[in-house]
């Protein structure tokens, strides 16, 4: 070999020791940020669970569960040192620990004596009532130093052979480069012989098939982590929106496009002011952007003819300098809760109200035959009519509801059994046909082919009771009220139309909820209690079937009840 030849040899040999030192060097450096912010992350969250044992009492901090808390440190090697507003030591697991000699007014994070010391202040209100100073061992990664071993040792025997045995390596680097393209496209199923008889490709070719089964094993536990966040995002119970920090959306959840009915396939990478039709949950995303801090409210959203309440939470997605890079919106669906919690409301104002009307009624008119009415026998029979028909409101009142609340019991059972709905509408109609003939109004029975049913016929004969009753007492003389039986494929449907007032078609979200009437002054006057339609929605909803109402106002109203269908024997 020339002097020439050697002087460049040893000039690449010093070349790439340099720059494996180099390389090292900067690997090392990544490790250890990347075992930093994990350390930082991992404290972060040490620092929340912590929290949970704080309370304050008296403007003094204090801890719960210590004994529990200690042994919990001690099993992470944590050291915790608590600092009141004065920065004062209100607890400490260990003497070891430095004291501070000034506390942040924001999350810090010291390393020292090989050990991470991450500082964090308790706000309450925006003020600071002490600091959590929590410490724990750095990271070490096992064998590092053998990897960078034999990283240093790989590329100088890779650049020996190359240099001896430069056309024989051709091939195989090929191969090994051909691999890594594949490893950053996502194709992770192809491997390298290691049969070479050169030993370093062997060693090379170990070596990369070694992180490729590394990279593999990432590539599979991210896409299964993405999965079950994905699944979790999509089949959470609350609507969700993901804007960007371009003010785009980002992502939509199943239950936000089930909830609200909207074609959303053009809002993604839309601006959101230019999609979401609702302008209250847009101010609410607006002022998230503009302050940076969580915000929810409470509002009524109109969705088709429905309207729907909800609990709106806006919460930014911030970056490493607390900046909003993002936004997350929530949308809790609380229709069920607020309906629950006016039904409660107007159940003790209907109660107390439908209670004392005719008790008032009875003890008003019974003062007055005592004042002496009495005595004059044609108020007397008429004021003791009066005391008859209200004591007999509040007796059926009373009954429908001691009724009702038998059927929405949780344990509240039928006597299943087959029925005959033919028989039931003719004993009904026979039943309620003088009530008809009185106030002249024809009832009708279609006949028809044979009807069975899985039922109670009890409940059911209730159910037609309630429904006929209410048709009569709607229709004007003159009219007409219809029952009909009608035979599917599954089910049998009951069928009963009048020639009434109708109702409005707002009403028909709430007509079945108890004492609710669309005209209280005439169902009064006609004698309802009001708890009818919820007593027989109730009834067909434990029968396992359903209701369906039609009306138009002044043309009348059709109640559509759908049984489970019994096969004739």
């Amino acid at each position: 070999m020339s002097r020439k030849n050697k002087i460049a040899l040893v000039i690449g040999y010093i070349c790439i020791v340099l720059s494996l030192t180099f390389l090292i060097y900067i690997l090392n450096e990544v490790i250890q940020s990347s075992n930093r912010a994990q350390e930082r992350e991992q404290l972060n969250e040490r620092v929340d669970f912590i929290q949970t044992f704080i309370e304050k009492k008296d403007s003094q901090l204090t801890i719960q569960h210590a004994d529990r808390l200690e042994r919990i440190l001690k099993q992470l090697d944590n050291d915790l040192t608590l600092y009141d507003v004065n920065d004062q030591v209100v607890y400490k697991t260990t003497t070891k620990q430095h004291p501070i000699v000034k506390l942040p007014e924001s999350t810090e994070t010291v390393i020292r004596d090989q050990r991470m010391i991450y500082l964090k202040p308790l706000q309450e209100n925006g003020e600071r009532m002490g600091t959590i100073v929590l410490t724990a061992p750095l990271i070490k990664m096992k064998g590092i130093e053998v990897l960078y071993l034999l990283i240093f040792a790989i590329g100088i025997g890779f650049f020996i052979l190359l240099h001896r045995t430069r056309i024989q390596y051709i091939h195989p680097i090929r191969q090994v480069t051909r691999l890594l393209e594949n490893l950053l496209q996502g194709r992770f199923n192809e491997r390298l012989s290691s049969d070479s008889k050169m030993e370093a490709i062997s060693k090379l070719n170990h070596v990369t098939n070694m992180l490729a089964n590394e990279m593999d094993i990432m590539s599979r536990s991210y896409m299964y982590q993405k999965g079950r966040m994905s699944t979790l995002i999509e089949n959470i119970g609350s609507g969700l929106l993901f804007i960007d920090g371009n003010q785009k959306i980002s992502h939509i959840n199943r239950t936000f496009k089930q909830t609200f009915k909207l074609d959303t396939t053009h809002w993604k990478r839309s601006n959101y002011e230019e999609v979401i039709p609702y302008e209250e949950v847009n101010e609410l995303i607006q002022n998230v952007f503009a302050l940076g801090k969580r915000q929810s409210k409470q509002m009524m959203i109109p969705i088709h003819i429905e309207r729907k309440h909800f609990d709106v939470s806006c919460a930014p997605i911030l970056d490493n300098d607390n900046h909003a890079s993002g936004i997350v919106v929530v949308f809790h669906d609380i229709t069920e809760l607020k309906k629950l919690e006016n039904m409660r409301k107007d159940f003790v104002a209907n109660v107390s109200h439908e209670l004392k009307t005719p008790i008032t009624s009875v003890i008003g008119f019974t003062e007055t035959l005592l004042d002496g009415a009495k005595e004059n026998k044609t108020l007397e029979e008429q004021f003791l009519h009066i005391i008859l028909k209200e004591s007999k409101r509040l007796q059926s009142l009373i009954s429908d509801l001691l009724d009702l609340s038998k059927i929405e019991k949780d344990h509240f059972v039928i006597n299943w059994q087959k029925v005959n709905l033919n028989l039931i509408v003719e004993d009904v109609i026979l039943i309620l046909s003088d009530k008809a003939f009185q106030k002249d109004i024809i009832l009708i029975n279609h006949k028809s082919d044979p009807c069975f049913a899985w039922g109670d016929p009890y409940r059911i004969r209730q159910i037609m009771i309630n429904l006929i009753t209410n048709a009569i007492a709607y229709t004007p003389s003159k009219g007409k009220v219809t029952v009909s039986l009608e035979n599917d494929e599954h089910d049998v449907k009951l069928i009963i139309s009048d020639t009434g007032i109708g109702i409005d078609k707002k009403h028909f979200p709430r007509i079945f909820e108890r004492f609710y009437r669309v005209d209280k002054a005439r169902s009064r006057d006609l004698g309802g209690t009001g708890l009818g339609l919820a007593i027989v929605k109730h009834l067909v909803e434990v029968h396992e079937g359903h209701i369906e109402i039609d009306s138009e106002l002044g043309q009348g109203t059709t109640f559509t009840i759908s049984f489970k269908k019994a096969q004739d024997e």
